[in-house]
């Protein structure tokens, strides 16, 4: 079964079968019906095993356990200080602006189509706009006309 097959190498590793399943990109909710016998997504299986140094041979059928007991422990694929900087960064989106300009980090970008209001025949141009300024715009019900942008 899946689940014991993943719990098994968790347990060799010295890991949380929840942390790995949310390291690998995976749904915590899913570890439920795994225990009833589902078996996750192929892309999940094969992060899983890449993380716990198994095969994924081994989390599907059980197969090859002395593989999985005579591989090495993996490294984790972030320090316990990234992990909690990861957190911080993801819990506090009001300060990721400021933190990705202190640290030179591109802000990510939408092209917008801008119309012109005025009594010519101003075209239609395109522009690159950081998608928080975006986001803030649509956001914002007190915007009525472009001078309040």
């Amino acid at each position: 079964m899946f689940y014991d097959n993943l719990a098994l190498a968790c347990q060799q590793n010295g890991m949380k079968i929840a942390t790995v399943v949310k390291e690998c990109g995976g749904a915590v909710g899913s570890i439920d019906g795994w225990k009833k016998g589902a078996i996750p997504r192929s892309d999940i299986v094969a992060k899983l095993s890449l993380r716990l140094n198994v095969t994924t041979d081994f989390l599907i059928f059980g197969n090859n356990k002395q593989i999985a007991t005579s591989l090495p422990k993996a490294a984790p694929l972030f320090t316990q200080k990234e992990q909690q900087l990861l957190a911080a960064y993801k819990a506090h989106p009001e300060l990721q602006f400021a933190v990705d300009k202190l640290l030179g980090i591109d802000e990510e970008t939408e092209t917008v189509r801008i119309a012109a209001r005025s009594e010519g025949d101003d075209p239609i141009v395109t522009e690159e706009v950081p998608r928080s300024k975006v986001k803030a715009a649509l956001e914002d019900r007190s915007i009525q006309s472009d001078e309040d942008m």
